[in-house]
């Protein structure tokens, strides 16, 4: 069968080669030739009895992950009987492995998640197809759901070869997908309801929208390792310092002013981030009282242990990152911090950051900036563009004091622990 996929390569190739001589990519031209091989290997013909074989697409972030689980749940249980592959990034496989609605998980990364240009196109076709030649044609797929409209997922879902192909019904969808997704963003806002809505767009039910999280016993044992006799009798509250983009990081000087404030409320601090926080959680464990602060970035623990620890603070405060979805889907009061302007969300809408990526179904608490800076107050998408803490900066440390005494578990917790509401 692999040989077969020689024309297909072949057709890769020129169309490669049509690019670079002609600064142009006739998408039409190259995925009706790819259309009519895979109509030649049996790839478009129906399985009898039904959809068997089911493949399930999302390369991003730990964050967007988790609020995909209850959309892979709603496949397995429209679907009880089919088998099911789900394809993720390097980063998501520790939370996807232990899945228990797919039979499988494989891994694909690859820099093209996006592209402007033509030569990004032909990459992510390349590398796209050398994945489905090695893991996905095998399979036989009789349908996909590619639960992002970017280039990659796309292309992904036609070269898997898979008959029925659910996405969103843009400009390469229109092409590609045999069931485009028709998802008004202004009535799905939230990326949760967006993934449920592409399964509705196909006839799914929708039992239930909640988040889950996959770890197992031994997360969670050593959690509690790593916690064991810290601050007892003390309220523990997750703080994630970390941000894949340096604009949704909030000031680690102010950070500390409110953590003080927070230590002399009655509470203790647990520090979370990557491997770019290391020096600005060290600076927070060595200016606040060492009793009271645990500096978990140093450990570097891995996502699933991470989670076990958040799982046993009782509040998660911190920017905009996957800790925050952690967080959510352990059913945490969450305060975020983030980048995007209460004004900017008036003009932005349904492209405001903190209103497509919310913490999905807990108490919540978000903090944002009245303004937009600068040249950030003419971006229409995900508000501050400063490659440094910029808008972001504007909340002050007493809003996150304040926000926390506000919060109603927070007062409960209090007073369960010292007789007083602080």
């Amino acid at each position: 069968m692999e040989n077969d996929f020689a024309n297909l390569e072949k057709i890769i190739s020129e169309t490669l080669q049509r690019t670079i001589t002609t600064q142009s990519l006739d998408l039409n031209l190259f995925f009706g030739q790819a259309e009519n091989e895979f109509t030649r290997l049996g790839y478009r013909q129906s399985s009898r009895g039904g959809v068997k074989k089911i493949l399930l697409l999302r390369l991003d972030a730990v964050g967007d992950f988790i609020l995909l689980t209850p959309s892979i749940r709603a496949v397995r249980e429209n679907y009880p009987k089919a088998h099911i592959t789900l394809v993720v990034t390097k980063a998501v496989y520790p939370f996807a492995e232990f899945c228990p609605y797919v039979n499988e998980v494989i891994v694909f990364d690859t820099p093209y998640t996006s592209t402007t240009y033509n030569r990004d196109l032909i990459q992510i076709i390349k590398a796209t197809f050398i994945f489905s030649a090695n893991y996905l044609l095998r399979r036989h797929f009789d349908l996909c759901f590619a639960f992002l409209g970017d280039p990659t997922h796309l292309i992904m879902s036609f070269l898997s070869g898979a008959k029925n192909r659910v996405g969103e019904n843009n400009f390469i969808g229109k092409i590609l997908m045999t069931d485009p997704a028709e998802i008004d963003k202004n009535k799905f806002v939230h990326h949760c309801e967006r993934n449920l809505a592409l399964l509705m767009s196909y006839g799914l039910k929708i039992n239930s929208s909640k988040l889950e999280l996959w770890i197992n016993d031994e997360d969670y044992l050593r959690a509690e390792k790593i916690l064991e006799g810290f601050a007892p009798g003390r309220l523990k509250i997750a703080v994630g310092i970390g941000a894949n983009v340096p604009m949704r990081r909030y000031p680690v000087e102010k950070y500390l002013v409110a953590l003080r404030k927070i230590i002399d409320k009655g509470a203790s601090v647990i520090i979370f981030g990557g491997s770019s926080e290391v020096d600005d959680a060290k600076f927070l464990e060595d200016n606040l009282p060492k009793e009271f602060v645990k500096n978990i970035v140093k450990l570097k623990s891995d996502w699933r242990t991470t989670a076990g620890i958040i799982s046993l603070t009782d509040i998660y405060i911190g920017n905009d990152t996957g800790t925050q979805h952690v967080a959510a889907a352990l059913k945490k009061p969450v305060i975020v911090l983030t980048r995007d302007s209460k004004d900017h969300q008036r003009v932005a809408g349904n492209n405001c950051e903190h209103t497509a990526f919310f913490p999905w179904q807990t108490d919540a608490v978000i903090l944002q900036p009245e303004h937009s800076l600068g040249d950030c107050a003419k971006r229409l998408e995900y508000g501050c563009i400063a490659n440094k803490p910029h808008c972001i900066a504007q909340i002050e440390p007493d809003e996150i004091v304040s926000a926390l005494d506000k919060m109603f578990t927070f007062k409960s917790a209090i007073k369960n622990y010292f007789g007083v509401i602080g």
